[in-house]
């Protein structure tokens, strides 16, 4: 047997054996055979795992060291404070950044190209579950009620957000997210069905907007809000 999961057969003849503990089994005769068949699986298994734990670890340290060659910027979150460790999700924007910076891109553009990938990718994947479930059965995006029916879905999915707020609800869905972000969420991924069904690419028009929205005066000149 290889050495490296033998280490973990003691644990995984424990874990094994308890499987003739359950009330399913415990009126069962255990089979030694089958324990030590299941043992040695379970020893593969955990093998495994380790080996992924310390792939992460190894990778993880490097991204970090990146990070460190940064300073500041990669411990700076996105609300401006500044923690003691790197952040790793904030090596890959900033490795772009200096990429775009050397090839003459701006970093702006850089973000602007990104945000456009990752938007098309995942309007691929949510528009994909949204013909598997059937939901393009009798779609009409040509008819002008279909499309102002699909708007109001929209507009309910913000109103369960607002309702959620009020109430201080969690999701009933995804219990560890308020249910104002994830009712958010449910009204992004009807615009992007909704975009992908009329053809239409809002993505641009929301880089587009916020262009424009920097060039605006000060609260719009001068709403309440």
């Amino acid at each position: 047997m290889n050495q490296n999961i033998e280490k973990w057969m003691p644990e995984a003849r424990q874990l094994a054996a308890q499987c003739w503990c359950d009330p399913e089994t415990e009126n069962r005769t255990m089979d030694p055979a089958l324990a030590e068949a299941a043992a040695k699986r379970i020893a593969a298994w955990m093998q495994t795992a380790a080996e992924f734990s310390n792939n992460e670890s190894f990778y993880r340290g490097i991204v970090c060291k990146i990070g460190e060659m940064f300073g500041v910027e990669a411990k700076t979150s996105d609300d401006g404070s500044v923690q003691q460790d790197v952040l790793a999700l904030k090596v890959p924007e900033l490795v772009a950044d200096l990429l775009a910076a050397h090839r003459g891109v701006a970093p702006r553009e850089s973000k602007e190209r990104a945000f456009l990938n990752g938007f098309s990718a995942m309007t691929d994947l949510t528009y994909k579950t949204h013909v598997d479930k059937g939901w393009t059965n009798g779609a009409d995006p040509e008819n002008l009620h279909w499309r102002g029916n699909q708007f109001m879905l929209m507009v309910g999915e913000l109103a369960e957000g607002h309702e959620a707020l009020r109430k201080g609800l969690m999701d009933d869905k995804l219990p560890i997210r308020l249910g104002e972000e994830v009712e958010l969420a449910d009204c992004i991924i009807r615009i992007m069905n909704y975009s992908r069904q009329r053809g239409l690419d809002v993505a641009s028009a929301l880089v587009e907007k916020a262009r424009f929205n920097e060039g605006r005066e000060f609260m719009h000149g001068g709403k309440k809000f």
